[in-house]
């Protein structure tokens, strides 16, 4: 018996609870390039979708649930050009029931600029849009430049 964040556990049948939602996880993420060219940290948040609109506002036992997610955040996953995705390790956000992520890309795998893929599961099975973000060395300046 699995526990689901809006019903528990095994109070209803796990598997209408979970496919009751339809809605991928929603995230952001960001690129910020290390120092000394030695990769990129990507981090971001990421969390499921909260349908309250589908509670019955009459029932004060159902107060609980309001802000409660129909599903949880299974996985975020990321790709660099074509090569095979990858998981990425999750932990605890401040915001309720949020994830966040943080993991580097070492410079090399990026070298000449790249793109980085990232995409999100839920428990229902549902995925999220590709986000991508583009892994380009920063500009320099060049000192003989000309204003």
């Amino acid at each position: 018996m699995r526990w689901h964040p809006r019903y528990g556990y095994g109070v209803v049948d796990e598997h209408a609870a979970v496919t009751f939602d339809q809605i991928a996880p929603l995230f952001g993420a960001s690129a910020t390039p290390l120092p000394g060219g030695a990769g990129w940290r990507i981090s971001g948040t990421v969390g499921d979708d909260v349908l309250d609109n589908l509670l019955d506002p009459e029932r004060d036992r159902d107060t609980h649930l309001r802000g409660v997610p129909t599903s949880n955040v299974a996985m975020v996953e990321y790709r660099l050009g074509t090569r095979p995705w990858q998981r990425v390790p999750l932990t605890p956000a401040p915001e309720p029931h949020r994830w966040a992520f943080s993991f580097q890309v070492p410079g090399g795998a990026a070298r000449g600029g790249s793109t980085a893929e990232l995409r999100a599961w839920d428990t229902a099975g549902n995925v999220s849009p590709s986000l991508a973000l583009r892994l380009a060395a920063p500009a320099t300046l060049d000192s003989d430049a000309v204003p």
